[in-house]
């Protein structure tokens, strides 16, 4: 089997000094809305606590607007943060299978990307969330809590088409044959992200049941040297798994010795969308149909990290939890 008969890189980018400051002030902006929203509820409290209800109100009123206000993708503000992304890292480069591509361009519907790795802060999904042209109709699924929060919500919605990943709104727009993207591994790919060994989360099969039943087209994607980004302290995995049920990320993440939050910049980004793998229409998957075309998928994501890996310096092999 062979993940990229033929393919098509889209971009390359190798970055300068003055586009680095650029991509660094877009990525300062995406990490701080990701942290920020998380944190609001935290803030508000604190403030209560400390008496300070003038501050509370104001922030209060804030992430309300939030919520009231219909934001919608700005073409400026997309080009921004996905020119800003690209141009932070070393270099970066965005390649598809060509039969993959061509149903993008048209807009085919029921293709489902499958993102990996999640890494600390997605710097890969974040590339391919910012794209116009080929990705600007799909929907990118994220964690609920995350799709919830006030300022990453506003944020995301500038940029692109974000949805929440919670079972009922998937299979809502699966349903109407709408082609996302997800990262399947979520918050416990985060969790075991490790600057020295390539890994992917892939042990949760809803993503290949729903796809089963709406006969969807799975697109492995892997994001090289996503997992050199950061450092993350390891261990622990069952109580990060623990943390990780109530949607919460288990890190503890160090990017850049001056501002550990950031990722490092001395790094080079590749993206590689492979073959597409066509499921069955199947209404009512068994358990053994879903562990079948589970396995094959796998198969296809290993493929493509194999048949690329030696173009990007990669010398490990890939760790499937």
């Amino acid at each position: 089997m062979s993940t990229s008969p033929s393919t098509c890189t889209k971009f390359t980018y190798d970055a300068s000094h003055q586009n680095q400051i650029w991509g660094t002030i877009a990525l300062i902006l995406f990490i701080f809305s990701w942290l920020a929203s998380l944190a609001s509820p935290i803030i508000i409290i604190t403030l209560i606590i400390q008496q300070q209800i003038t501050y509370a109100v104001i922030l209060i009123s804030i992430i309300v607007l939030c919520y009231v206000i219909p934001f919608q993708q700005t073409e400026r503000i997309r080009s921004f943060f996905s020119l800003g992304s690209t141009k932070y890292f070393r270099s970066s480069s965005l390649t598809y299978d060509t039969n993959v591509l061509q149903n993008l361009q048209k807009k085919k519907n029921n293709q489902l990307l499958c993102v990996h790795p999640h890494g600390i802060f997605c710097m890969g999904w974040s590339i391919l969330f910012g794209r116009g042209a080929e990705l600007a109709h799909i929907k990118f699924c994220f964690s609920t809590a995350l799709y919830n929060s006030p300022f990453f919500r506003v944020l995301s919605k500038l940029i692109g088409n974000p949805m929440s990943a919670d079972k009922n709104t998937f299979m809502k727009l699966m349903s109407k044959g709408n082609s996302l993207a997800l990262i399947p591994g979520g918050f416990e790919s985060a969790s075991i992200h490790s600057s020295t060994q390539p890994r992917v989360h892939v042990s949760k099969k809803g993503f290949i049941k729903y796809a089963l039943v709406y006969g969807y087209e799975l697109v492995p994607v892997y994001v090289f040297n996503e997992h050199k980004t950061y450092h993350n302290a390891q261990g622990f995995y069952k109580f990060r798994f623990w943390l990780n049920s109530f949607g919460l990320p288990g890190i503890i993440p160090f990017g850049k010795w001056w501002c550990p939050l950031l990722p490092k910049s001395e790094v080079d980004i590749h993206i590689v969308v492979g073959k597409g793998l066509q499921l069955p229409v199947i209404a009512k998957p068994t358990r053994e149909e879903v562990e079948l075309w589970h396995g094959i998928y796998v198969k296809y994501l290993i493929d493509v990290y194999d048949t690329n890996k030696n173009r990007f310096g990669e010398k490990k092999s890939l760790e499937v939890w």
